[in-house]
């Protein structure tokens, strides 16, 4: 809803249509991020760190119990993993760009029963 005031234009958004506008925006930042020379250092960080934690369980294999060297098995791949889900979260909040933008549909007064809510309907899955 757009109303002129004080000779400028005031647009009023619903809360669904400003969270959208929120997920886009932190795409386009996380996409930026991902472009920036400092992304492949992050990315070499995270890989060095792993590599070591990795050394670390192979060297206290010899001197320590088999409880210890399987907790530290287990910290070694939930440091893997978490590394990996990371990757994979900033990937699937930017491919939001990748989708098409469609404008609003028109509302079916059929839908709401002669019930019109106030804000407009709830896009589906937010």
């Amino acid at each position: 809803m757009a109303s002129k005031k004080n000779g400028g234009i005031k647009i009023e958004l619903a809360d669904h249509e400003i969270e959208y506008l929120k997920k886009i925006h932190n795409a386009q930042a996380l996409r930026e991020m991902m472009q920036h020379p400092g992304w492949e250092i992050f990315q070499e960080l995270v890989q060095e760190m792993v590599g070591a934690w990795e050394n670390q369980h192979l060297d206290f294999a010899p001197k320590a119990s088999r409880d210890a060297y399987w907790i530290s098995g287990v910290r070694l791949a939930a440091a893997r993993d978490f590394a990996k889900i990371l990757i994979e979260q900033i990937a699937q909040r930017i491919d939001i760009l990748n989708q098409p933008l469609r404008p609003p549909q028109p509302r079916n007064t059929a839908d709401y029963d002669g019930d019109l809510p106030q804000n407009g309907p709830q896009p589906e899955g937010e």
